[in-house]
């Protein structure tokens, strides 16, 4: 490994304040470029791939549609959820639950922790959030704490509308948010050998609000404000791109567009060689688990490394060790 890359990267990745700590490569890329410092995506993505507390937890890929949520800016919608983390209070205080609030516009995120789902306490939480957060509705899963008569109070009060979901996303921004936080607290498990972090907690979302989104246009969310709200909107809801369907075959119909023969016969032959994912003598993990319902934030991955050496064509990937 490049020992510079190594030297520039590593202070800027495991430090839990700065932006992109423990998170993905594009992340940490966009991150290291902006501040001026010139390192390839690939070489980032490398090194990263070197990183046990970030190879062990690195979630497969899965395409799933889902539905828009069209907001109307910032402080209109936020959706709320409580991550739970009870398997982790022996070491945090005798915490049971976060309560997760993000805006859906500005991907804003707070935090705060609570013992148990009593209305008492989500309410003592909620407060703290609101202290700083300004919404104008809240939108929650069937979870009976967050419709308890302490916590509707609150919300009347402040003059916050809230209503529930019952969709099999549920408040999937607050949903894929909570899966960010975990892969982030369990990176840090890793590198630190330590189950705790209540006392870092607002240091993550601290990084998470400085931290560059792709939703966004690269736009970290601290950085999303009234005087550019109208450019984000626009940005989030009218410019999007539809991503090329790479399943598409080319019109061969088109006269215009068939190849030579010599042409088809080297795509061929390219094909041919492209159609291993692994070299010999590649390091690879082997998967615990593949399914889709996994939790994404535990470790996925076997500690072992191995060795490719022979490969088999067949329908389905087979490496021998």
């Amino acid at each position: 490994m490049d020992e510079e890359v190594n030297n520039l990267l590593t202070p800027i990745y495991y430090n839990i304040e700065n932006p992109s700590s423990f998170s993905s490569a594009s992340k940490l890329y966009h991150i290291v470029n902006a501040d001026g410092k010139k390192i390839g995506y690939h070489k980032i993505k490398r090194w990263l791939n070197a990183q046990d507390n970030y190879s062990l937890q690195k979630t497969p890929r899965r395409s799933f549609r889902r539905l828009r949520v069209y907001t109307t800016g910032i402080g209109n919608l936020m959706d709320v959820d409580l991550m739970q983390v009870s398997n982790l209070s022996q070491w945090n205080s005798g915490y049971n639950f976060i309560l997760v609030a993000i805006d859906c516009f500005s991907r804003r995120l707070w935090m705060q922790p609570s013992k148990s789902k009593k209305g008492v306490d989500i309410a003592k939480a909620f407060e703290k959030i609101l202290q700083t957060a300004k919404v104008d509705k809240i939108r929650s899963d069937v979870d009976g704490c967050f419709k308890s008569k302490v916590v509707q109070k609150l919300f009347k009060e402040r003059g916050v509308r809230h209503f529930v979901t019952k969709n099999e996303i549920k408040a999937n921004y607050a949903e894929r948010v909570i899966q960010t936080i975990k892969n982030k607290f369990y990176r840090y498990f890793t590198k630190k050998r330590t189950y705790r972090y209540i006392d870092n907690l607002q240091k993550f979302v601290k990084s998470y609000n400085a931290t560059p989104h792709r939703s966004l246009n690269y736009i970290a969310p601290n950085d999303v404000t009234p005087e550019n709200e109208a450019d984000v909107w626009v940005q989030q809801y009218l410019n999007k791109k539809k991503s090329p369907d790479k399943t598409s075959r080319p019109n061969t119909k088109n006269p215009q567009k068939l190849k030579t023969e010599a042409d088809l016969k080297r795509k061929r032959r390219l094909q041919r060689r492209k159609s291993y994912k692994f070299k010999i003598g590649s390091l690879v993990r082997i998967a615990y688990t593949r399914h889709i319902f996994d939790r994404s934030y535990s470790q996925k991955w076997t500690d072992e490394i191995f060795k490719v050496v022979r490969r088999f064509k067949n329908r389905t990937s087979r490496f021998i060790n």
